[in-house]
C-alpha cells in the first residue's frame, strides 16, 4: 500500500493503495490500520468515513501504535464517527504522549490550559507543551513562550521538574 500510496516504483494511486492497506489492516498490521484511518478520515482515495476511520484508529491503537492513538484521541475531541468525549481524547493523548507522539504532547497541554476535559493546570501543561517543544514542534514552542507569562517561577520549576521525571520515565 505504501508503494501506491507515495507513488515509489509505481504510479501514484490511492485506491489502490487502499486496497492493499484493507488487506494488511485486516491481518492486523497496526502501520495499514492507521494508513486506512488516514484515507477515511480524510476522503483520500475512498469515500470520506468517519465511522471506518475511528474503527482502524481504534485497532491500530489499541496495538500501542502511537500516532493512530493521537488520531484516535482527536476522532474522540471533535466528534468525528463517534460523540465528543474530552476525557477519552485525554485519555488517548496520554498514551501517545507517553511513547513521544508530540502532536498528543502539545495537544494535551493545550487541553490542560483551556481545562478541555480536564482540570485546569498550567504545571501540566508547560510538562506537556516542553515534551512538545524538545521535538521542535512548533505550536507547542509558541504556546509555551506565551504560559511562561502566566506561571510562577514556582511553576515553572515545578514544570520542569515534572517534564524531567516524565521523560527519564518513557524514555
Amino acid at each position: 500500500g505504501v508503494m501506491y500510496d507515495n507513488g515509489q516504483g509505481v504510479t501514484q494511486d490511492s485506491a489502490e493503495a487502499a486496497s492493499w492497506y484493507r488487506k494488511a489492516a485486516k491481518q492486523g498490521h497496526a502501520d495499514a490500520q492507521y494508513s486506512l484511518g488516514c484515507m477515511f478520515s480524510e476522503g483520500q482515495g475512498l469515500p470520506k468515513n468517519y465511522t471506518e476511520a475511528v474503527k482502524w484508529f481504534r485497532k491500530a491503537a489499541k496495538q500501542n501504535h502511537a500516532p493512530a492513538q493521537y488520531k484516535f484521541g482527536l476522532m474522540h475531541r471533535n466528534g468525528q464517527g463517534l460523540t465528543h468525549d474530552y476525557a477519552e481524547a485525554a485519555k488517548w493523548f496520554r498514551k501517545a504522549a507517553k511513547q513521544g507522539e508530540s502532536n498528543a504532547q502539545c495537544t494535551l497541554g493545550m487541553m490542560y490550559i483551556i481545562a478541555q476535559g480536564l482540570t485546569q493546570d498550567y504545571v501540566e501543561a508547560y510538562k506537556f507543551l516542553k515534551l512538545a517543544a524538545d521535538q521542535n514542534h512548533e505550536n507547542a514552542m509558541t504556546t509555551l513562550k506565551e504560559i511562561r507569562e502566566r506561571m510562577t517561577n514556582i511553576e515553572i520549576a515545578e514544570g520542569n521538574l515534572r517534564f524531567g521525571e516524565f521523560k527519564a520515565a518513557h524514555s
